[in-house]
């Protein structure tokens, strides 16, 4: 068997190094994944940077959603913002969360927790504050109200406005797209470029957003909420790329390799995140050379397609939600 190497520092990935990376992360409810891409250390270095970035701007969706992951942490808290600047804290599914606070000397500890957890945590909570300090605490559960909610990432720069990008935001979504790239045992020697854009030694920007509003590259079921990852090798056009697209919204072009001059092919990996489950997809993506070399410029058209994906998801995050 041939030796395995990382494809970030180039050691041999063995047993005492190997490591779980996923394909799509963990944090946007992925489920492929493989321990013969990254070793223990370039993963852990990933997942606390370009990763740790690319889920604070959309990992929200994954809990907003109800998406169950395969490592699991804490409950999560999400942060939602009414116009007026009012801030709730909500769980899973927008599950509005109890609010515990005890009062201690100089401070207020606050803590949010949901419906089947308050109990336990109230009374365990109360018990380990009374062997220190004379505690006195209110509880309350903050109710819905009519008002607009509205989700927020750590680009929000007031309510209802919401941004995504930056390079660490592309570097993961490039890591993502060579996951699946060598996962499928495809020629590392043109995904290069990508390797190098993924470890920071690359300036020029190979990942741009991509939301054409002059053709349709998938039929969208109703309800839908999905992964997808798409690549494709064109001899004629000597181009390898990948499509990418997060919870049926964030759509991005990760440009492997402009001199590409292996077979054609084409591969396309689509996860049902609501159901659970993969299922086919036809990718159609009309592509020439020309349009490569203009990826970088974004119409005010795409903006607006954007700006439509994102808002029909808040509207099945709406109806699912359990307030």
């Amino acid at each position: 068997m041939a030796e395995i190497r990382c494809y970030s520092c180039s050691e041999p990935i063995t047993k005492e190094n190997e490591s779980e990376e996923h394909i799509i992360n963990n944090s946007l409810g992925g489920r492929l994944k493989s321990p013969r891409l990254l070793c223990i250390d370039c993963n852990s270095g990933y997942g606390d940077t370009i990763d740790a970035e690319l889920e604070q701007q959309i990992g929200m969706f994954t809990d907003h959603l109800g998406i169950k992951k395969q490592r699991k942490g804490g409950s999560p808290r999400l942060k939602m913002t009414a116009e007026d600047g009012e801030v709730k804290y909500v769980g899973s599914k927008l599950k509005p969360l109890n609010r515990l606070k005890f009062g201690i000397p100089d401070k207020d500890v606050v803590l949010f927790v949901d419906e089947e957890k308050y109990e336990k945590v109230k009374n365990g909570m109360q018990k380990d504050l009374d062997k220190k300090f004379k505690t006195i605490y209110a509880e309350y559960t903050e109710l819905p109200t009519r008002k607009q909610w509205f989700v927020s990432n750590k680009l929000s720069r007031e309510p209802g406005h919401i941004e995504f990008g930056g390079r660490e935001f592309f570097r993961s979504l490039a890591k993502i797209a060579l996951n699946y790239y060598l996962f499928k045992n495809y020629d590392p020697r043109y995904a290069q470029s990508v390797v190098d854009f993924v470890k920071g030694n690359k300036e020029e920007n190979i990942v741009h957003f991509f939301f054409p509003n002059n053709q349709i590259i998938h039929e969208l079921k109703d309800g839908e909420v999905s992964h997808i990852i798409h690549i494709k090798g064109s001899r004629q056009y000597r181009v390898l790329y990948a499509y990418i697209e997060l919870f049926s919204m964030q759509n991005v072009i990760v440009v492997f390799n402009m001199e590409y001059e292996g077979e054609d092919f084409s591969d396309t990996y689509c996860y049902d995140l609501l159901n659970g489950e993969e299922i086919e997809k036809i990718i159609k993506i009309r592509l020439t050379r020309n349009h490569f070399e203009a990826l970088h410029l974004i119409s005010i058209d795409s903006v607006n397609e954007h700006s439509n994906k994102y808002n029909r998801v808040l509207k099945i995050i709406e109806k699912r939600q359990l307030l």
